[in-house]
């Protein structure tokens, strides 16, 4: 077929290919704020020409696909990456408010109160008869103590915080893993008539960001399209259009219902760095201010032991 005819089908052809890379750009302008949205742009190709005798004539252009411009390696890194970034500010936030706790710099600090206490047994040691001295002295220790209880209180209720935390992670990762698997049939489906489902993937790609910003993941690609995601230890959380839930008790962490405690199966992101923080730096932290005060008490206790009494 040939003449005016194929010369506008030519036309009418090349005019629908370029609407359509028309519509791609604007799609893409008008995703420009959506958070994960990967620019897209349409593939063009030359129509099969026909046979004229020894010739062949060209038909015009068709669109061949709507692609992505993304590097899947790019993109996979900074999904990975994105779980030490999480791990660390996290841990950075907490320790920020410990720092608080032993400020050193404001009026009632452990070692104002210890110099404190120090001059009263000076002020005794002068005068070891003054019932002013022994009163105030009484006083300091009392305030010492009160001080080395609020410490330890204080770092206490940084642990529970962070169990606290641990909880609403625990339910944010199964409310991002139902998700990721609802996306996986969408995808699958979507793609079994050989299209690509950008915007779908675009989506699951934000969630597995959001996902490894909580724990550490990794995950790899099947053949019909869908993710099997697994945390870093080997948790398996998500499979086609599966999931599986993790559930917390006390200070426990249990997977799938199975009362065995997975805590140290979670590693990376904000739970990895809440779960370090709570089960290894704070009760280092506490053992550290348990063996000051002991160590006070007994070497107090045994210089007071060798004095004499009043009387």
């Amino acid at each position: 077929m040939y003449g005016l005819s194929a010369i506008l089908n030519i036309a009418r052809g090349a005019m629908n290919a370029n609407q359509l890379a028309m519509q791609v750009i604007s799609h893409n302008m008008a995703n420009v704020n959506t958070p994960g949205y990967t620019r897209q742009k349409v593939v063009l190709e030359t129509q099969v020409p026909w046979n004229l005798n020894q010739l062949k004539v060209g038909t015009g252009v068709q669109v061949d696909s709507v692609i992505q411009c993304f590097d899947r390696y790019t993109t996979r890194a900074i999904i990975q990456n994105t779980s030490s970034l999480k791990d660390y500010e996290s841990k950075a936030l907490v320790l920020s408010s410990v720092e608080s706790i032993w400020n050193e710099t404001e009026e009632n600090s452990l070692s104002q109160i210890l110099d404190e206490f120090w001059n009263a047994w000076q002020d005794l040691a002068s005068n070891p008869g003054g019932t002013a001295e022994r009163t105030a002295l009484l006083g300091k220790a009392e305030i010492l103590t009160r001080r080395f209880n609020s410490l330890s209180q204080e770092l206490g209720q940084v642990g529970q915080n962070l169990s606290t935390n641990l909880r609403a992670g625990v339910e944010e990762v199964n409310r991002l893993t139902g998700q990721i698997a609802t996306l996986n049939v969408r995808i699958r489906t979507a793609e079994a008539s050989q299209t690509t489902a950008n915007d779908l993937r675009d989506q699951r790609n934000q969630l597995l960001e959001e996902l490894s910003g909580l724990v550490g993941i990794t995950y790899l690609e099947q053949d019909d399209g869908s993710l099997t995601v697994l945390t870093r230890e080997g948790l398996l959380l998500v499979n086609g259009n599966e999931s599986w839930d993790l559930s917390t008790e006390g200070t426990s962490i249990y997977y799938n219902g199975i009362e065995n405690d997975v805590s140290d199966r979670l590693t990376g992101g904000k739970m990895g760095g809440w779960l370090d923080l709570r089960d290894e730096t704070l009760p280092q932290y506490l053992a550290n201010l348990d063996e000051m005060a002991g160590t006070l008490i007994q070497e107090v206790n045994n210089l007071h032991l060798a004095g004499y009494t009043l009387s």
